[in-house]
């Protein structure tokens, strides 16, 4: 609906709301900011404000269920927030790297409300989300009050898990990738990327033909190529490849 023309779509909703109300009798959930409507959802939609996930992490940081050290390259709109807080430094032999929890919420019908393990590469802006989890992401049904209680329940979980991802990514510095171009390659055909980012993950590999150093290319790719949703999404994959090797490594063991 968003890709409509902006004089279509005021046409086709002032024609639709009241139709479909006299036949269906559906209210609608029209959601704005200021005089503008940002969306049409059903009244079966829960408003999650971006405030209220805001003030749920700030009281876990009060009531010391972790302490934030930094809150790195934040995005906060009026429809969405995306919020990578790092909750402690650890130093190791790949140098310091920040541990915490990816948050995110959409107000508009567009995405759920997630909480992520995220890790940050002390030395440089490269940062790599863990998506997967099904007790860590919420679609906006049901009760407000419930939602709330999974979301700071999903922080804990996130910094737990964020933990175990840090030690998983340096394990992955000895696994070997002995077809390393080949597999640029194969993921630059799979999600389409462009010459400079392909570029940009073989430079940010550093020369490590390891499952991390492929990691660490794809998240450098990530922030010096892309911005927004598509960096946090590249972000997401770094964390699904190191996933997957892991999930592969585990089943050769077995």
């Amino acid at each position: 609906m968003l890709s409509i023309p902006r004089e279509l779509m005021a046409y086709d909703l002032n024609y639709l709301m009241p139709s479909m109300g006299k036949k269906n009798r559906v209210p609608w959930l029209v959601r704005c900011y200021d005089s503008t409507a940002r969306a049409c959802l059903t009244t079966e939609y829960t408003i999650l404000q971006n405030t209220q996930v805001m003030e749920t992490v700030a009281e876990a940081v009060r009531n010391r269920v972790f302490s934030a050290q930094e809150i790195h390259s934040p995005t906060v709109t009026p429809d969405q927030i995306n919020l990578k807080i790092t909750t402690v430094n650890v130093n190791t032999d790949d140098g310091p790297y920040g541990i915490g929890a990816y948050v995110r919420n959409d107000e508009i019908g567009r995405g759920r409300v997630e909480m992520r393990p995220y890790l940050k590469r002390g030395k440089c802006d490269n940062t790599i989300i863990f998506p997967g989890d099904a007790d860590m992401s919420h679609v906006h049904r049901g009760s407000l009050r419930r939602i709330m209680y999974e979301i700071y329940s999903a922080l804990q979980h996130a910094f737990q898990l964020s933990q175990t991802w840090l030690q998983t990514l340096l394990d992955a510095e000895m696994e070997q990738l002995p077809k390393m171009d080949e597999m640029i390659d194969q993921m630059s055909k799979k999600y389409a990327w462009s010459i400079d980012i392909r570029q940009a993950v073989a430079f940010g590999s550093e020369g490590r033909d390891t499952v991390a150093g492929l990691v660490h290319g794809i998240t450098y790719a990530a922030h010096t190529q892309l911005q927004g949703d598509d960096q946090i999404d590249m972000e997401c994959l770094a964390g699904q490849f190191l996933r997957s090797m892991t999930t592969k490594r585990e089943a050769l063991r077995q």
